[in-house]
């Protein structure tokens, strides 16, 4: 139950005049089932800062703000509450979905959002994805409602992904290659 390491290279274009402080939302779906909202996972979000013009933004998936800190690689059970880093989260192990042998066709969505709009406060382990939140005095550490933008039904979600400009899609397979790979 793991995968090889990944990255995403997102080309971006800044075309306003100055820095953009970004909420980068990134989530999959399967292909088959991208028109229901339910069936989008959130597979990262972080905060980059493109200039004007063209970007690249590169983003390792072991610094998932979705995934246990420090990235949790195999089981460990002498971790406990009280080291340092984010005990919370999916284990890096589970980021992704299993897949298959010929390649499970899925949909990923990328959007960028203000991160000035999006900010609430720092987290206490630095997320801002829902698991840096520790109590329930803490605020959820983005404005917007967990699971944005796919936290409430969209109609026509395909049409809507691909006419936004601060929102993109690329179709994918994920392989299982069983226990040989």
């Amino acid at each position: 139950m793991t995968h090889k390491g990944f990255a995403y290279f997102l080309r971006v274009e800044n075309v306003s005049s100055r820095d953009i402080e970004s909420t980068v939302r990134i989530f999959i779906a399967p292909e088959q089932n991208q028109e229901d909202y339910r069936s989008w996972i959130e597979i990262d979000k972080f905060v980059a800062k493109p200039s004007p013009g063209k970007n690249v933004i590169y983003q390792n998936s072991k610094e998932s703000s979705v995934i246990q800190k420090p990235a949790a690689l195999e089981p460990n059970p002498e971790r406990t509450q009280g080291e340092s880093g984010c005990q919370c989260g999916w284990p890096y192990t589970l980021l992704l979905p299993r897949g298959n042998e010929e390649g499970m066709p899925y949909v990923m969505m990328v959007m960028l959002t203000d991160w000035n709009e999006d900010r609430v406060r720092e987290s206490t382990c630095g997320s801002i994805s829902f698991c840096g939140v520790t109590n329930q005095n803490q605020p959820y550490p983005d404005s917007r409602a967990l699971g944005y933008p796919f936290d409430r039904p969209i109609a026509g979600i395909a049409n809507t992904l691909i006419t936004n400009p601060h929102m993109a899609t690329r179709a994918f397979k994920i392989r299982h290659l069983g226990t040989e790979g």
